[in-house]
């Protein structure tokens, strides 16, 4: 019960947290850059209702070694993916996923724990078999089900 407990508001939670960013990153970009070395960088992007991941050569040696910094800004014209892609040349390597698609994964998470929950929720209050649905009506508290043997509840 308490793990259905959090995946329903968890995924409720995530689910709306993905789809604001979604929207929000439209027309904005947010970049955290870090360049370990000389030879390569990084690059975690949120943009146009993307998250991508960058690892390239280096292309600003100066900065090789220093702290991760990172870019807000607005872009004239969104660059829409709406499906997963990968890009990749010699020096580049670029994924993508858009952001709709793990939070509608989230969501559809969420709404399936709440059902489920709302028939645990009738089942009980009708005196039904948690696992068969069987009707326990005129059977003893401590007895197990008839059709199915689960145990009764509480027991």
């Amino acid at each position: 019960m308490c793990i259905r407990k959090t995946v329903k508001w968890g995924g409720l939670v995530v689910g709306i947290a993905l789809a604001i960013v979604f929207v929000v990153t439209w027309r904005r970009w947010c970049m955290v850059h870090w360049q370990p070395t000389a030879a390569v960088v990084y690059c975690l992007e949120v943009s146009s209702g993307n998250f991508i991941y960058d690892h390239a050569a280096a292309w600003d040696s100066t900065l090789a070694g220093g702290p991760p910094y990172w870019n807000w800004n607005v872009r004239d014209e969104p660059n829409v993916f709406w499906w997963p892609w990968k890009l990749q040349t010699p020096s580049v390597l670029r994924l993508g996923l858009p952001l709709w698609i793990p939070s509608l994964a989230a969501l559809t998470t969420s709404a399936l724990a709440w059902r489920l929950d709302h028939i645990a929720n009738r089942r009980a209050k009708t005196g039904a078999c948690p696992k068969c649905s069987y009707d326990r009506a005129g059977l003893a508290p401590a007895a197990p089900c008839p059709e199915c043997g689960a145990p009764a509840r509480g027991a």
